[in-house]
Order: C-alpha cells, then sequence, then structure tokens
C-alpha cells in the first residue's frame, strides 16, 4: 500500500495516528509493530460461503480504498471472483489473494462459490466519518 499509493497511505496513516491520540480508550492491534496496517476497522465474513451482492461502500472515504483479503477452499476459477462493475473486471480471486478496492466508488460483488467450498474475507477499511473528524 506505502509502495504503490504511498500518498494515500500516508493519510490513512495520518489519520488513524490522530484518531488513537484522541482517547487512551481506542485502541490498535500490532500497534508497535513497523508492518501494522493503517486502517481503523476490520471486518471478518466468517461464511462459510461469504459473497456479496452488488453494492458501494459510500460511508468509506471516498477518495481512499479497502483491501479484501480473501481465505478458505474454493477453485477460483470457478467461483469468487469480484466483479468491478463500472471498471467492467471480473478479478480472479485465489484464497490468500488481496485487492486493493475504492469500494466506495466502484459497485462491486462477489460470484458464488460452488455449494462445498468454503470462502471467507477479511475487509480493512476506514470510514469516510473519521477523515472528516480530523479535518
Amino acid at each position: 500500500f506505502e509502495m504503490w499509493a504511498p500518498d494515500i497511505h500516508q493519510k490513512y496513516e495520518d489519520c488513524h495516528k490522530y484518531v488513537l491520540s484522541q482517547s487512551k480508550a481506542l485502541d490498535c492491534i500490532n500497534a508497535e509493530s513497523p508492518h501494522s496496517v493503517p486502517f481503523a476497522s476490520l471486518t471478518a465474513n466468517l461464511g462459510p460461503q461469504t459473497v456479496c451482492w452488488p453494492h458501494q461502500d459510500t460511508k468509506n472515504l471516498s477518495n481512499g480504498v479497502c483491501v479484501v483479503l480473501v481465505l478458505g477452499s474454493f477453485n477460483y476459477q470457478y467461483g469468487g471472483h469480484i466483479v468491478l462493475h463500472e471498471a467492467r473486471l471480473v478479478v480472479e480471486m485465489k484464497p490468500g489473494d488481496a485487492l486493493f478496492l475504492p469500494s466506495a466508488i466502484i459497485t462491486h460483488e462477489t460470484i458464488p462459490i460452488q455449494a462445498e467450498e468454503t470462502r471467507y474475507s477479511l475487509v480493512f477499511y476506514s470510514a469516510g466519518g473519521l477523515f472528516r473528524w480530523q479535518d
């Protein structure tokens, strides 16, 4: 993230640090690690067949990104793809793949997997309201 989008990464990191500095009640997983992620939130979609209908995450930062980490045991050639509507792309997602996605402005969905398979996801993001609060 820092290598490919350094300005956006810095914006997320600055906001995350600011929010954490506002209250001792707030905590950050792995805050002392040099590899900590600058996202304020994590959603664990535990399925067992995590798929989503077409949607936009309109409360996320509009010029930002979220990260979708795909996990599970499924044949990625037959299902589990992420569809990016406005970009007219279908992205094959293997278990272990991560996708950086401007989820607030691109309609996205997931192709269902086979009945006997499992698919989970971890989604890292920061609500746009945090950036407005910081500003």
